[in-house]
């Protein structure tokens, strides 16, 4: 993956639920085989930063994301392409925030929360 970047930023809820605390510790594999994972309390995310979504290449005229549809119970339903490059750059600007909130796998892991 030379030049490219692979992160992920999790929100979490206080306290951990079961799930969550499975799903940090085996982000240390992932964490392992180069990406970096970030975490961020449901308490210090901002209201306006919406689901779950990736982005592809952002910054690029071809910068694409995809934004992920889950059940109220956590099951995945499904997910959409988006193309629109106005909407790619405000998922961008959310990545950032939401980035910049978070700390670092590790850090999370050794704060006593898990």
């Amino acid at each position: 993956m030379a030049g490219k970047r692979w992160e992920r930023v999790r929100v979490v809820d206080e306290p951990l639920t079961e799930y969550q605390r499975y799903e940090l510790l085996a982000y240390q594999e992932s964490q392992a085989a180069g990406e970096e994972i970030r975490v961020v309390t449901r308490s210090c995310a901002a209201a306006d930063w919406g689901s779950d979504f990736w982005l592809f290449d952002p910054g690029v005229s071809e910068a694409r994301a995809v934004a992920m549809d889950y059940a109220p119970d956590g099951r995945w339903l499904g997910a959409a392409l988006i193309t629109d490059l106005e909407t790619v750059r405000g998922l961008a600007k959310i990545r950032l925030a939401a980035r910049s909130a978070a700390v670092p796998l590790n850090e999370f892991l050794v704060s006593g929360d898990v």
